[in-house]
């Protein structure tokens, strides 16, 4: 869910760093080990609905074919995930270049970058106030005993 959102935050995007193009491979290998985890699920049903049948060969079968298949969805997930690392490790990156504000600040209310690495004035650090955490109540209530079974 969160690579999709970011490929939907790319599209919009005016210039975006990486082409949407190169989350393919690893949206369709994503897309595979969805679809073999839901195959997977249906036959564990399958497999235990012929255990319950007492069809025991072919539930034998199903069980080793359903573990191979959850194994392959596993490995899909994996091949996705490192593919989607692969595209995020080439990416270009981005070193934005540091800003000093100082107190004087523009008419449209902009701050003036200082271009020396030494500012002239001190930079102006307003401190915000820290919450301070609340304490979560807990539950008092005790459960009720069960009643002993004469036998």
């Amino acid at each position: 869910m969160a690579l999709l959102a970011f490929i939907g935050q790319l599209a919009t995007a005016e210039q975006p760093r990486i082409p949407i193009a190169s989350f393919a491979a690893p949206m369709l290998f994503f897309g595979v080990g969805v679809g073999t985890a839901a195959f997977f699920g249906a036959l564990v049903f399958l497999t235990q609905k012929l255990y319950a049948q007492r069809w025991t060969k072919s539930a034998v079968l199903t069980s080793w074919v359903s573990a191979a298949i959850g194994l392959s969805s596993f490995a899909a997930f994996a091949a996705g995930s490192y593919r989607a690392y692969r595209v995020f490790a080439a990416a270009p990156t981005q070193t934005p270049t540091p800003t000093v504000t100082s107190p004087s600040m523009t008419p449209t209310g902009t701050s003036i970058p200082t271009p020396s690495a030494t500012p002239t004035s001190t930079p102006t650090v307003t401190p915000t106030a820290t919450p301070t955490p609340t304490p979560i109540a807990r539950a008092t209530a005790t459960p009720a005993k069960r009643p002993r079974r004469s036998r």
